[in-house]
């Protein structure tokens, strides 16, 4: 029997409305963009498109800045994974900023896996909300 190919696609990335993680319904998208406002609580990220994949496990990763945590030691890379429940599902994956805002500027490289092949990967720059500006509006 041929093993099943899954597919990950990005449907969309950069700027979302606010994501409720206990409401089914995913983020709606903003605005198109790589580059993201050090604002606090905007929420960034990219949603992918998922197919024949129902009964798999997908794994996520979001590398980020070098920050301290809660307990005063550098942060690890946000992990997690999810099972897929339907043959065609829809993932949002992404943060939003909280302070201080400085530690949290630079790369934030969001990535879904399967099986140890990453599928899908964006990478998203937090930003000065004034470059942000200037990028944006040509100013």
């Amino acid at each position: 029997m041929a093993k099943r190919k899954v597919e990950i696609k990005i449907v969309s990335f950069g700027i979302y409305d606010k994501f409720d993680h206990d409401d089914d319904q995913l983020p709606t998208l903003v605005e198109f963009t790589e580059k993201i406002p050090a604002q606090i609580d905007i929420e960034f990220g990219m949603t992918v498109d998922i197919r024949k994949a129902r009964g798999e496990v997908i794994q996520w990763r979001i590398d980020h800045p070098p920050f301290l945590n809660s307990s005063g030691e550098l942060a690890e890379p946000f992990v997690g994974e999810f099972h897929v429940n339907s043959p065609e599902y829809k993932f949002f994956l992404g943060d939003t900023v909280w302070e201080p805002l400085d530690d949290k500027l630079g790369l934030w490289d969001l990535s879904v896996s399967w099986q140890g092949s990453v599928l899908a990967r964006k990478k998203l720059w937090l930003v000065p909300n004034d470059e942000y500006i200037r990028s944006t509006y040509n100013i």
